[in-house]
């Protein structure tokens, strides 16, 4: 492991993440201001979160290093933790709400993970 490793992978990689969600909610948020359809907006934002989670897990794959098995699954991990608790403190739905969308946003995350090693020829169990 390089000496700067965890500041390269783990650091850079939880704020992109969480960068890239922002981005996703300000898509979604302004889908909801400006649509008349509620059901289309419904549909386009299920969309576009799925995909675009599914792309943030993609890139977490892609700049890990080859050589260390799990490193996208552990900072997936603490990022859906690190969001339950933060939604289950200052969020108004229900805990298991909560715990359903962070359970469905880490499958969609390692979903991510597993398109980049099926892609790229890598050992997937």
């Amino acid at each position: 492991m390089p000496k700067y490793y965890i500041f390269e992978f783990y650091i850079k990689n939880f704020f992109l993440s969480l960068l890239g969600l922002v981005i996703i909610g300000g898509i979604i948020s302004f889908i909801f201001d400006y649509s008349n359809n509620i059901y289309l907006s419904y549909s386009f934002s299920i969309c576009i979160a799925i995909i675009g989670t599914i792309i943030i897990g993609y890139s977490n794959a892609s700049s890990s290093k080859k050589e260390k098995e799990g490193q996208p699954l552990f900072l997936h991990l603490f990022l859906t933790i690190l969001l339950f608790i933060v939604n289950s403190i200052w969020g108004d739905t229900n805990i298991f709400i909560c715990f359903l969308r962070e359970c469905l946003s880490l499958l969609f995350l390692q979903l991510g993970v597993y398109l980049y090693a099926r892609a790229k020829g890598l050992r997937t169990e």
